[in-house]
């Protein structure tokens, strides 16, 4: 019975936040090769500057490849930054939205009998019988007034 719970859970926790996992899945994918493609153009932009700063003046597309260099790292910095603000505020859809699945009583076969005994029964019709038929005679029937 716990295996049934456990898998009845999983199935609605699924069914409930999947869709946003698979979002926070393909986000950190997506960020995770942005920032490796920013760490490459940061080691590029340094070998342009270094080239740049050599002074060599027959090479003048230096400087042109510093400037591409310089550029394509500053979009990098900026869709990193987005995916990373994306990233987060998933993250934090996420957590919101997964329910919380609490077992308040564990189920226990077979179940417990609770049956009352005929006595019983007897005696606690007798009661309820006395004070609804006391009730009618106080409330609903009440005697006419004698005019004396």
């Amino acid at each position: 019975s716990e295996k049934l719970l456990k898998i009845a859970t999983d199935f609605y926790i699924e069914a409930k936040v999947g869709r946003l996992r698979k979002n926070v899945v393909r986000l950190e994918k997506r960020t995770d090769s942005i920032y490796n493609l920013l760490n490459y153009k940061t080691q590029a932009t340094r070998q342009d500057a270094l080239l740049l700063l050599n002074g060599n003046f027959a090479n003048v597309n230096e400087a042109i490849n510093s400037e591409i260099s310089q550029r394509d790292k500053t979009v990098l910095t900026t869709i990193y930054g987005e995916l990373l603000k994306n990233l987060e505020a998933t993250k934090a859809s996420l957590i919101q939205e997964t329910p919380t699945v609490q077992i308040v009583d564990s189920p226990n076969f077979p179940l417990d009998k609770s049956e009352t005994k005929w006595y019983m029964g007897l005696l606690m019709g007798a009661f309820v019988s006395f004070c609804a038929s006391l009730l009618y005679f106080l409330v609903v029937n009440k005697p006419a007034k004698t005019i004396l």
